[in-house]
């Protein structure tokens, strides 16, 4: 399970969306990755493992309104039908990952599956890597740091509260909060960029909250169960 894991999240679900900013707007991206709630609500509920309830669905579907609203305020400059492909299959990758882990691996090690799922996506990129990675990247202290960031913070802690997120709240709620993610955004550049922070915005976090609050009570009780 982690083999096939670190083929979904680490080389597909990252490795597409990634490939997908080089020639669509970060604007759409954030849309398409917005949907792996809906997608992985539907996954869940085919494989027998959560009911597709509509109070649930109700709630994921206001939070994509959120981040609709957020998103289509900013600018959309490139858009191409291959990236927008990319974007989709790497967001049906994640939700397939989401549904695995929950149905068969949920048991399991998470530590142990967290590292062989490393290895797998590490295995999978390299040649890749070599067949069509840009040579001669000048090594320095902040492609280091941003290096270490994602390999330590992001890939090892972030995965392992994940993975322990879908053990408490179940796959499809679990998904709902990728929802956060334009929230964060919005606060990042504000505090370490200095954009400015919009009533559109604050709309659009106010429908995520709401849709996010909906969602996670409707599955509280049968995640606890």
């Amino acid at each position: 399970a982690g083999l096939v894991l670190g083929i979904l999240y680490n080389a597909l679900y990252l490795g597409l969306t990634f490939t997908a900013l080089v020639s669509v707007s970060a604007t759409l991206v954030i849309l398409i990755v917005s949907c792996a709630p809906f997608a992985t609500a539907l996954f869940a509920a085919a494989a027998g493992q959560e009911r597709l309830d509509a109070g649930k669905l109700l709630g994921v579907a206001a939070g994509f309104g959120g981040v609709a609203v957020i998103a289509l305020g900013q600018p959309m400059t490139r858009v191409t039908a291959l990236g927008v492909g990319f974007a989709i299959l790497g967001m049906l990758a994640f939700s397939l990952g989401t549904v695995l882990y929950r149905g068969r691996a949920v048991a399991g090690d998470a530590v142990r599956i967290n590292f062989w799922q490393s290895v797998a996506g590490c295995a999978a990129m390299i040649p890749l890597c070599l067949a069509f990675g840009r040579p001669g990247t000048t090594a320095t202290p902040e492609l280091a740091a941003a290096v270490a960031y994602l390999a330590l913070v992001v890939g090892v802690g972030g995965m392992g509260l994940w993975f322990l997120l879908i053990r408490v709240s179940g796959a499809a709620t679990a998904s709902a909060y990728h929802l956060l993610n334009p929230i964060f955004g919005l606060l990042f550049s504000h505090f370490l960029l200095g954009a400015a922070i919009t009533a559109r915005d604050v709309a659009g976090v106010g429908l995520i909250c709401l849709g996010l609050a909906v969602a996670a009570r409707r599955a509280a009780q049968p995640a606890r169960q």
